[in-house]
């Protein structure tokens, strides 16, 4: 969201989306993201013997790969409350 907001603020320094993608993916740090951001810049150019991917150069394409694969989903708190609401009731 932080990347979005900064080329909104500066679009007229932003006009193409591969370099938006390409700065994005730059400021992407951690070993999670590491091979996310290396086969999407593969798949987006075609590069190495990886077949291009349609609609990986736009950056809808890219924010929602980036959601689908690293938001929060609230799934393990969702599944705290449902185990906090679990009881035994056998006989130890």
């Amino acid at each position: 969201m932080a990347v979005q907001d900064y080329f909104e603020r500066n679009s007229h320094q932003w006009t193409m989306e591969v370099d938006r993608i390409k700065y994005a993916m730059g400021r992407m740090e951690g070993d999670d993201v590491a091979p996310f951001t290396d086969s999407y810049r593969k798949k987006m150019s075609g590069a190495l013997g990886y077949t291009k991917e349609i609609g990986y150069e736009r950056w809808f394409m890219f924010d929602q790969k980036v959601t689908e694969g690293f938001a929060p989903t609230h799934e393990a708190e969702r599944t705290h409350k449902m185990m906090k609401l679990e009881k035994y009731q056998g006989d130890i």
